[in-house]
């Protein structure tokens, strides 16, 4: 049986919020689905195991340690528990913000995951500088990770510029000589066509068979607000210039939050040329501090 699960948590500011949510398989079939509790400054994620119990997946819980107006400090921690409900996995991340004087900011984070022995190790070290320059942007961004000799090293570099027309991100990252190599660029163009939709051709390159970037995958977003909050959203993604998938949101706003119905149409094996007819995949309602 195939199905595909389409989640978004919303809420993550931690307000109280209640997601009813139906994921639908390729047979037509409802689907176990999680549903998010949020107490505080705590969310959870909860879904009914096999024995009939409700069990959590995942319990996020964030700290503001310090918040002023050169910067803040926020520890978060995100606990991941197996099907029977039991702590497989815990992660920490420390992240540390100070703002620069052109509106942007430095933000560094250090991420600690759990071994074999339950014991926090570090990870991952991230540092993204923000340069803002009118409506436009450049982040460059580092990524350290631990080496075999028990320090870090450097793993990635991105270096990502924007403006409410157009984005650009390359993504360099180290080969086994030690030495970066650009591996990953994605391109955005954002428009508004004729009937006021806003349209955004979005292409991601990626390292081929020839050893040089290729264009791996195209997408193109339309969406298009009405004036009674209803919002339709189109995806064509392409790959790498053939029509594969389209997938269409629609939302329409109710009382203290909305509905949304998600459809996906698909190319098959036995006719991978053109795309299958429209199944519902989710279906949506939020009331609470929704995710806009």
């Amino acid at each position: 049986m195939q199905w595909l699960l389409l989640i978004t948590v919303s809420g993550m500011t931690f307000a109280q919020t209640t997601v009813e949510r139906t994921v639908i398989s390729g047979l037509g079939d409802p689907l176990p689905t999680p549903n998010i509790v949020t107490t505080g400054n705590t969310a959870t994620e909860r879904i009914r195991s096999i024995n009939g119990r409700t069990v959590p997946l995942e319990r996020v819980e964030e700290r503001v340690i310090k918040s002023d107006d050169s910067g803040r400090v926020v520890e978060r921690i995100r606990r991941l528990y197996g099907p029977n409900g039991n702590l497989s996995e815990t992660v920490k991340t420390v992240e540390e913000e100070q703002k620069l004087a052109n509106g942007g900011s430095i933000v560094r984070a250090s991420t600690y995951r759990t071994d074999v022995n339950g014991n926090l190790q570090p990870v991952e070290r991230t540092s993204t500088r923000t340069d803002v320059s009118g409506d436009s942007k450049t982040l460059n961004t580092t990524v350290e990770r631990p080496s075999i000799n028990g320090g870090f090293q450097l793993a990635e570099k991105r270096e990502t510029s924007e403006n409410p027309a157009a984005s650009n991100t390359i993504v360099y990252r180290t080969g086994e000589n030690g030495g970066m190599y650009e591996a990953l660029r994605e391109t955005a163009v954002r428009t508004h066509d004729a009937g006021g939709a806003i349209v955004e051709n979005a292409a991601q390159y990626a390292v081929g068979t020839s050893g040089k970037l290729e264009l791996a995958q195209q997408t193109v977003t339309r969406t298009l607000k009405q004036p009674d909050g209803r919002e339709s959203t189109t995806v064509d993604i392409l790959r790498p210039q053939q029509l594969k998938q389209q997938k269409v949101v629609e939302r329409r706003p109710i009382a203290g939050g909305f509905e949304e119905v998600v459809s996906l149409r698909q190319a098959t094996l036995a006719n991978p040329d053109r795309l299958g007819a429209p199944r519902v995949v989710s279906e949506t309602t939020c009331r609470g501090k929704c995710d806009k």
